[in-house]
């Protein structure tokens, strides 16, 4: 498994929600529209509320591979 962190910001930038450590399955890949699908459900916020904050994603620290991901609607 990986881990990553999650930050929510509101459209205007503004940090919204702490950081939330959430652990993926290693076959996903942080590329794929099914992993945006599972961070939107896996954040700490409601999924309807994903929507109207851009999500920072960034590769926890433990893990050896490294990538910062965006999702902004």
């Amino acid at each position: 498994m990986n881990k990553i962190d999650t930050y929510c910001f509101s459209k205007t930038g503004k940090y919204k929600y702490g950081k939330c450590e959430v652990e993926v399955p290693e076959e996903m890949n942080p590329w794929d529209d099914s992993f945006i699908e599972f961070v939107r459900n896996n954040c700490e916020i409601s999924y309807k509320d994903t929507f109207n904050y851009t999500i920072t994603i960034i590769d926890h620290i433990d893990n050896t591979k490294f990538f910062t991901r965006m999702i902004k609607d």
